[in-house]
């Protein structure tokens, strides 16, 4: 048995997935774990439709097991994101390999990342980051390597990055990204970018070419019954509103503020009157946009600091097939990790993690304000797991 790992959004699961997947049991990986952000996702946002639609799409087209990145991890950096997603799959005690696309091949990627541990990179990072660049670009131009000119590369250097610091036994792969760019409105053949398929979502195109037969099906099914796509300038006056009753003392305890930053978002929210209007406000070439979404909605759901310290020791399982309880039995062999499959079974958690699961799911409980069809409250807790 070869289990191999993979760190996902599935935002929504479309034909690169289904090839990356491909790839990795050609590979030699018998069974499939994906760790998958759950209803808000790292640029953000709200993802497109729920985690167990997602979840599902991905067992029916080549994953075994999808469990949950816990939800402070899922909206974090590309550095928190990574520290998250491998330090619960090491967790896990059963995981033989890591895989992850990129733009570059694997050594290429142990050639950048070696580089990028040198004092001289440390040295250029911190004058770059002195001028106001943002850690992207200061992290690019100290490499002055075109590796890192790539996002997908970027974020396999942090897992590459994150499974030398835990010391993990977990073999980095890479998966040579085929087809487009990362967020490119451009298809190349059957491929099309998780974004402009979003988008396709939305402005009701035909994506049919662009994501398996069976994807389709669910998502076209999720549409019809008002599940998808979610839209979170539904809940845009509850954001502000929840930001406007925020000190600046409370903005300082939220994931990713820093550096005094806590001081421009409240005098942004003070004068904001709309999501867009706030962005532009705070934007700077310091900033992204992308940070200053991350931001805003860790704010408005509660997201700390705090919560990104330590890394849980349970996994919230989504869907999984036959393969995929073979992979469970495994982590209950080789772990303390408790698994997850139902609601009542958070009830065993310690309270550190007993406190996260629910949090998530109150935050969960927000995502269904963002639905065409509101739902109500408790729509995790009501889910039915099945094997897929």
């Amino acid at each position: 048995m070869v289990i191999s790992g993979v760190v996902c959004e599935y935002n929504p699961f479309h034909n690169g997935h289904r090839y990356m997947l491909d790839c990795m049991h050609k590979d030699g990986s018998t069974h499939v774990i994906g760790i998958m952000s759950g209803n808000f996702v790292q640029r953000g946002e709200a993802a497109v439709c729920d985690k167990y639609l997602r979840a599902e799409a991905a067992v029916r087209n080549g994953a075994d097991l999808i469990i949950e990145l816990p939800l402070p991890y899922a909206v974090g950096t590309a550095e928190t994101f990574a520290r998250g997603s491998v330090g619960l799959l090491d967790k896990l005690g059963c995981i033989d390999r890591l895989y992850f696309g990129s733009e570059s091949d694997i050594d290429e990627l142990k050639n950048c990342l070696k580089e990028s541990e040198t004092a001289e990179f440390e040295a250029k990072i911190k004058e770059y980051l002195k001028e106001g660049l943002s850690y992207p670009t200061a992290f690019s131009m100290a490499l002055n390597n075109p590796v890192a000119d790539k996002p997908n590369n970027v974020l396999a250097l942090e897992y590459m990055k994150q499974l030398k610091a835990v010391n993990s036994d977990i073999l980095p792969c890479a998966v040579m990204r085929k087809g487009v760019d990362h967020d490119s409105n451009e298809a190349s053949g059957s491929f099309l970018s998780a974004s402009a398929v979003r988008s396709g979502i939305k402005s009701g195109k035909d994506i049919g070419r662009y994501v398996p037969d069976n994807t389709l099906e669910i998502l076209k099914s999720a549409q019809e019954n008002g599940e998808m796509p979610s839209d979170i300038s539904k809940i845009e006056l509850a954001i502000l509103s929840k930001l406007r009753s925020m000190t600046a003392d409370d903005l300082s305890e939220v994931a990713d503020v820093n550096e005094g930053l806590e001081y421009r978002l409240e005098k942004a929210i003070s004068q904001a009157t709309s999501l867009e209007e706030l962005h532009n406000l705070v934007l700077t070439k310091r900033y992204t946009n992308a940070k200053i979404r991350r931001i805003i909605l860790c704010a408005f759901l509660g997201v700390t600091k705090e919560m990104q310290k330590e890394i849980p020791d349970y996994i919230n399982v989504l869907a999984c097939n036959g393969k995929g309880i073979e992979i469970i039995k495994k982590i209950k062999e080789n772990s303390v990790i408790t698994v997850i499959t139902k609601h009542s079974e958070s009830e065993n958690l310690e309270d550190a993690d007993k406190t996260l699961y629910r949090f998530t799911d109150k935050c969960d409980d927000q995502f269904g304000l963002t639905l065409p069809k509101v739902r109500k409250c408790g729509y995790n807790r009501e889910h039915k797991f099945e094997v897929v």
